[in-house]
């Protein structure tokens, strides 16, 4: 990407170049800045975030791709193993059962409406007072 920037750069007017809101390079350092904060809270310095700087891989989709390796802190096979158990429900469907699923989480979202209508009115109600 530096490399583009600078070629960008250099074919720019000499005088356009000293203007920070049109000069890539300085553009492309601001964004760069902005991406640096995830790494923090990534687990390790392998997760994803390689850098080839010699005889780079070509950008493509990578069949053999492995997430599992590459976060080895484990968060991919806990999702692996939800999707899993997510086929199986899927797979025994019973129609009872879905029902009373349904059934259920409608009255999860019906008791939170409640909820937060019941705040907002009390809310109200200290507020004209």
């Amino acid at each position: 990407m530096l490399e583009q920037r600078e070629r960008e750069l250099y074919a720019m007017d000499p005088e356009d170049q000293k203007n920070p809101d049109i000069n890539p390079v300085l553009i492309g350092q601001k964004e760069d800045k902005k991406r640096k904060f995830i790494n923090d809270f990534r687990p390790h310095t392998k997760a994803w975030n390689f850098n080839e700087e010699v005889d780079p891989t070509p950008h493509v989709l990578r069949v053999g791709a492995n997430p599992a390796a590459s976060y080895i802190d484990g968060r991919v096979e806990g999702i692996v193993e939800i999707i899993t158990a997510l086929g199986i429900h899927l797979r025994n469907y019973k129609e009872d059962s879905f029902r009373r699923l349904t059934l259920e989480t409608q009255e999860i979202f019906k008791t939170h409406e409640a909820n937060e209508q019941k705040a907002l009115e009390e809310g109200k109600s200290k507020a004209a007072q």
